[in-house]
């Protein structure tokens, strides 16, 4: 006997809840019962914190592409000055555009990556020596001979950069790349640039993942 196709009658008011459904006895004792739960799609939301007006509205231009047009995104800009205000347990990814926090925010932070939580950094105008997750930022470079860099190679298999589904890679190969900043520490390269710092490198996190990029939009 095969059953396909079958609703389960929920009632339209009820926005979250769970169910079992449970088959005779037989001799498969494993197969005869499910759980299931529903409830409305989360709200995947950015957070970009940046004092540069032009990079926020890039960043927010980027972030607001939805990766799955059956879910909820929104994204916000929000200056240093109002970074320790951010409710984090309301923040799916965060875009950090400016000096690396220390203290109390950076404990956020590391908190945030700890429950799971995503971040990128991108470089500020003017870097310093503040580290976190084991790397901080160097000096910008630029190329020497050529008005860019070129990609020389990227991770396809995994992580932020790899391959789509279907397995077409990303056109990470097209990227102009005129300004890198240094990312001194330990951490995975994930795209790099010939003759110049990583493109992309990720720091090692017991949860969560933090990415650097060298660059800016």
């Amino acid at each position: 006997l095969q059953l396909s196709g079958y609703s389960i009658p929920i009632d339209r008011e009820s926005l979250q809840g769970w169910g079992r459904i449970e088959l005779p006895s037989d001799s498969n004792p494993a197969d005869n019962s499910w759980q299931f739960v529903y409830a409305e799609s989360p709200v995947f939301r950015t957070v970009i914190v940046s004092d540069d007006e032009e990079t926020g509205r890039l960043l927010k231009l980027a972030a607001g592409i939805p990766y799955d047009k059956t879910l909820k995104y929104e994204s916000d800009v929000i200056p240093s000055s109002q970074a320790e205000s951010i409710e984090w347990n309301r923040v799916a990814l965060l875009l950090w555009h400016t000096t690396l926090p220390t203290g109390n925010l950076a404990k956020q932070l590391e908190s945030f990556t700890a429950r799971g939580g995503s971040v990128v950094f991108f470089p500020p105008e003017i870097p310093d020596e503040n580290e976190l997750f084991g790397l901080r930022w160097g000096q910008w470079k630029e190329p020497k001979e050529k008005d860019q860099f070129q990609i020389s190679g990227w991770r396809t298999d995994s992580d932020l950069l790899a391959n789509t589904q279907n397995g077409t890679p990303l056109p990470i190969g097209q990227l102009a790349v005129f300004r890198s900043c240094e990312i001194p520490g330990t951490g995975t390269e994930l795209a790099q640039l010939s003759e110049g710092p990583p493109l992309l490198k990720k720091a090692s996190t017991d949860h969560g993942s933090a990415w650097f990029c060298s660059t800016l939009p």
